[in-house]
């Protein structure tokens, strides 16, 4: 994770995630949306603890969003989820994936409430510093500054 955002590693917190049924799906966004730390230079390791398909609500990243500029707004407002770059990210149990904080990425409806757990790790680029202004917006930060993460 450090190579991939050339920097050390500043721990954020870590999260279980399910969709079961009559759970709302995941609109595009991007992690960096909430961030508290400036640049918003982070990581998520995304582990599944379930088969998660295109049936059950995967992941579906956009290739090369990390790239573009997006407006502050979840969701993106008027994001095309079909375009030539988004990818279904299909995986099995302890299968691993890790994206950039700039990554636009989503879920869909689930035709199939079959489980869909994940636990996701959160890390923010140690150089990047604290922006007091963000902090108010932020649900991780107090734990963090409280020293309460992991």
């Amino acid at each position: 994770m450090k190579h991939l955002i050339e920097d050390n590693l500043a721990p954020d917190n870590v999260s279980w995630i399910d969709k079961p049924k009559g759970v709302a799906r995941t609109f595009p966004h991007f992690d960096a949306l909430g961030a508290y730390r400036m640049p918003p230079s982070g990581v998520s390791l995304w582990i599944a603890m379930d088969q998660i398909d295109q049936n059950n609500g995967c992941l579906f990243y956009e290739k090369g969003s990390h790239k573009k500029d997006y407006p502050m707004a979840y969701p993106l407002p008027g994001y095309d989820e079909d375009n030539e770059n988004a990818m279904a990210i299909e995986v099995e149990p302890g299968d691993a994936v890790i994206h950039g904080a700039k990554t636009v990425h989503w879920s869909k409806e689930q035709v199939d409430y079959r489980q869909r757990q994940a636990m996701v790790y959160v890390y923010w680029g140690a150089s990047s510093e604290i922006d007091p202004a963000r902090i108010d917006n932020s649900r991780s930060a107090e734990e963090y500054l409280n020293g309460k993460t992991v």
